[in-house]
Order: structure tokens, then sequence, then C-alpha cells
């Protein structure tokens, strides 16, 4: 029961983060028009990076699931070292968002 929880949250996480980039994805090009002006708008904004930045997690984390599925199937839970791993991704993307946030909001 506790496995369907969470992947019913990784579930609503993944459609949630992908509903939110294509909307600001899909705002910006409706506010621009044009491919390259787009892409500026969508890279110097902070707000959009951050969405940008959290799809990017989110493809991530379905990633790495997925390879560990196809290379080592079902682990059991004292294979599998959860916390180390979670917390050397979460510190690596909010270094990432951090910086981007600070760049942006200095210029």
């Amino acid at each position: 029961m506790h496995g369907g929880s969470a992947s019913m949250r990784v579930l609503l996480l993944a459609l949630g983060t992908t509903a939110l980039t294509s909307l600001i994805v899909s705002n910006a090009y409706l506010k621009k028009e044009q491919f390259y002006p787009t892409v500026v708008h969508l890279l110097s904004s902070s707000r959009s990076l951050c969405v940008l930045y959290l799809q990017g997690f989110v493809m991530l984390y379905l990633l790495c699931n997925l390879l560990k599925k196809i290379f080592f199937g079902s682990l059991r839970d004292a294979e599998v070292e959860v916390k180390a791993r979670w917390m050397s991704v979460f510190t690596l993307y909010s270094t990432f968002i951090q910086h981007t946030v600070m760049c942006v909001t200095v210029k």
C-alpha cells in the first residue's frame, strides 16, 4: 500500500509539472509569437526557469526509476539507499535553482 501511494504522488507531480510547463511555454509563445524571442523570454524569467528545472527534476527522477527497473528489477528496501540518492539529487537541483534565481535577479 505504501508503494501505491508513493507512485500516485509521483504521477500527480509529473502531471502537474507537465501541465504547468505547458502553460508557461504556451503563454510565452503567445506573448512573443516567434521561437527565438520565446526561448529568450523563458530563459530570462526566473519563474519560468524554476518551472523548467522542476520539470527536468521530475523527468530525471522518472528516468532513474525506469533505468533502475530495467537493470536491477525489483530491489528490497535494504538494497536501495533512497535517502542518500534523494539528498544528492535535491542538493544538485537546489544549487542550480538558487544560482539561476540569483543570476536573474542580479541582472
